[in-house]
């Protein structure tokens, strides 16, 4: 079987199940017609929307957005990477004289401030 008899069956399996409609064909020609002839008045599509179907555009919209994740992403990573390894004082400020600890208070080799100056 070749492409048009294989056509010609397609065509007349689909007329047996939806015949043609005579009155909708003259319609549709007569659309077609009326929007091919009316003039653009450029009230469908504003020029933005025209700018932004450009191929190239829509590359530049994707580079930036793709560099605007990243620096994001690099942002977030240093911010949390610094919050998460930030050093810890091994020996805190002294404030205050002693005076809040025990007379009493005996750790093996300490030595507070105070008495060391003595």
């Amino acid at each position: 079987m070749d492409e048009v008899s294989l056509r010609a069956a397609f065509h007349m399996a689909l007329d047996d199940v939806a015949p043609p409609k005579p009155w909708l064909a003259g319609s549709v020609l007569k659309e077609l017609h009326r929007r091919r002839t009316t003039k653009y008045d450029g009230t469908r599509r504003r020029s933005w929307l025209r700018f932004i179907e450009r191929p190239l555009t829509q590359r530049l919209i994707a580079v930036v957005l793709v560099l605007l994740i990243g620096v994001a992403a690099a942002g977030l990573w240093i911010f949390t990477y610094g919050h998460v390894h930030s050093t810890i004082p091994v020996h805190p400020p002294v404030h205050a004289p002693h005076a809040h600890l025990p007379s009493t208070f005996d750790c093996a080799g300490y030595q507070p401030a105070s008495a060391a100056a003595q």
